[in-house]
């Protein structure tokens, strides 16, 4: 019980010494408009703080009297009832935080054994060893490091459904989409060649275009629809 009153008397103290820092800024604040031109909007503003002040004041003595009653044990079976009540929902909130814990490894290590299942399967299929994968997460990071300045710079004031493909890597803008359902990649290959990849939910079409050259279509396919 000592412990609940000594932190029901911190509570109490620095709740008065926030109400009578308030206090101090509403007596300035009165202060400083009576130095000023006596408008009715200065006349208002006096009002309402010498009003917030009156307020303050009455929840300081109430305060003080809490004071008083926690002293004497007036308010131990408050205090009791409020802990048993608070001790009551932490433990409902544990419980709740520990399920979502519990949910969520068991989801991570449930994703896990698929995704090594699936990763195993594609290896044994296509033959890949240990070593092809590092060899490829290096030109991986290789070619992320040689994407070239300006391309990045125009991404920044491009939409996510916009961007550029650099030697297979794939670099969407940073704006908010486009109101459209169209995503162009744009493509510069040898030869002064700029393709054009246009896809949607349902198409996948692909132009070259050289120079001021009217962009030509060389690749239109049919996907399969898309869920979103």
């Amino acid at each position: 019980m000592n412990k609940l009153r000594l932190t029901e008397k911190n509570i109490i103290y620095t709740r008065i010494k926030e109400i009578e820092n308030s206090i101090s800024r509403s007596q300035k604040t009165i202060d400083r408009l009576k130095t000023q031109d006596n408008t009715e909007f200065n006349r208002t503003q006096i009002s309402k703080n010498e009003k917030l002040i009156l307020d303050n004041s009455l929840e300081i003595e109430k305060l003080k009297q809490r004071l008083i009653d926690l002293s004497n044990g007036g308010l131990d079976e408050q205090l009791k009832n409020v802990s048993t009540e608070t001790d009551k929902i932490c433990k409902e909130q544990q419980i709740v935080i520990d399920k979502k814990l519990k949910d969520k490894n068991e989801k991570k290590i449930k994703d896990k054994v698929n995704l090594d299942k699936e990763y195993n399967i594609f290896r044994k299929r296509e033959g890949i060893s240990d070593y092809g994968i590092i060899k490829e997460t290096d030109r991986y990071f290789k070619n992320c490091q040689s994407i070239p300045d300006y391309m990045i710079a125009n991404l920044k004031d491009m939409p996510s459904n916009k961007g550029y493909i650099w030697k297979g890597i794939h670099c969407y803008g940073i704006k908010p989409k486009e109101n459209n359902n169209i995503c162009t990649m744009f493509e510069k290959c040898w030869g002064g060649i700029l393709k054009i990849h246009e896809t949607t939910k349902t198409t996948y079409k692909v132009y070259e275009k050289v120079g001021k050259e009217q962009k030509k279509l060389i690749i239109d396919e049919v996907r399969n629809p898309i869920k979103c």
